[in-house]
């Protein structure tokens, strides 16, 4: 090791090999780096040797205006944009990325969290990929894998993202062992994660919607609400307090868990769990600053995605205010984005963006 040239987030440095193909005789030339990677509960994420804290974002595969064609320039420009910013981390939600983001990532110095699916029996639309999961979830993973496995900016596999089976319905854990199994049949050198949310909303956030549906956005009286919605209030707060607990099988066979806008929970599941890995894979951006400082409490949680760090085609108006706070968690036409990300469709940045050195993600962190 001594005589490569690591390559790392500030000097991305990548070899040429040219590969011949025996039957063939087709050459190829490929690049690849060299670096170490370690995940620890004392020193979370290492580089090199090196603590980093993951300051990341989630990103889709669209190119805004441009559409959802993978043009290797705009991939670079996505990239370059979220370095220069302060980004060191991208999570790719929730489906693999074009080779291009891939190896604008190794050029650039930008880690990877390499996601495969968003659902795998149980459904979340009707006509999405719970339909293929079945028959196709090894052919597909292990395309993602093989495909990826040589470049030095992924670091973990994402297998997952809030998969309907996290409560351990539908054989959930037995099948997040037989994917975590097959992953590391083919490559054993990087973290297995899976994004987890709550089971269900969590009794704050439903409050918030319950506001909106039955109080036209204003302060609601408890006794007024409908005798089911209530016994769905209070079914919700038992599985917010127990979420670890029906969670845990599911999550056995990670290196890292992944929580989705659970940092509330960082610290009692750090001690709940003392051999667990951590890493909030999504978070919301009004929260971020409350996000980090939990985030660096803990040398255990190993950083944090931002939802989003670009705007994205689909759930339309997710990230709308209104000023009389009305109004479902979707917006109707002609809302066509998130309109959640720290850059717009564009890739102008946004305020929120701007004001981010507020809480540390905009600025490198080594620990």
């Amino acid at each position: 090791m001594e005589d490569l040239n690591l390559w790392d987030l500030n000097t991305p440095y990548l070899y040429s090999a040219e590969v011949i193909l025996p039957k063939t005789k087709e050459c190829k030339e490929v690049t690849f780096g060299v670096r170490t990677i370690d995940f620890t509960r004392e020193h979370g994420f290492s580089l090199n040797g090196k603590p980093i804290k993951l300051q990341g974002g989630c990103i889709h595969h669209d190119n805004g205006i441009v559409g959802s064609r993978a043009y290797s320039a705009l991939e670079e420009r996505k990239i370059r944009l979220l370095k220069e910013s302060g980004y060191n981390a991208v999570r790719t939600s929730h489906n693999p990325m074009s080779t291009a983001l891939l190896d604008a990532c190794d050029r650039l110095g930008m880690l990877v969290i390499d996601e495969a699916f968003d659902q795998w029996r149980a459904k979340k639309n009707n006509q999405d990929y719970h339909l293929y999961f079945e028959d196709h979830w090894q052919e597909d993973l292990g395309s993602m894998v093989m495909r990826d496995r040589c470049h030095p900016s992924v670091i973990m596999y994402s297998i997952g993202n809030e998969i309907g089976e996290r409560d351990g319905s539908g054989n959930g854990a037995q099948i997040s062992h037989r994917l975590c199994e097959y992953v590391r049949s083919i490559d054993d050198t990087r973290a297995i994660t899976n994004g987890v949310c709550a089971v269900f909303l969590d009794a704050g956030e439903f409050g918030g919607i319950l506001a909106n549906i039955f109080g036209s956005g204003e302060a609601i009286d408890f006794d007024s609400i409908p005798e089911d919605v209530k016994a769905f209030i209070y079914q919700t707060d038992y599985v917010t307090e127990h979420w670890g607990e029906l969670t845990a099988d599911f999550v056995t066979d990670l290196d890292v868990v992944g929580y989705n806008y659970l940092d509330d929970r960082y610290e009692k599941d750090g001690k709940d769990f003392p051999d667990r890995l951590i890493v909030g894979t999504e978070s919301y951006p009004r929260m971020m600053k409350q996000v980090w400082e939990r985030t660096m409490q803990h040398p255990y949680v190993l950083g944090d995605f931002t939802w989003t760090a670009f705007d994205y085609l689909g759930e339309s108006g997710i990230g709308h205010a209104f000023y009389d706070q009305k109004g479902g968690l979707f917006c109707d036409y002609p809302w066509h984005v998130g309109n959640c990300g720290d850059y717009d469709l564009c890739g102008f940045i946004r305020p929120q963006g701007n004001s981010a050195d507020c809480y540390g993600r905009h600025r490198p962190i080594q620990l």
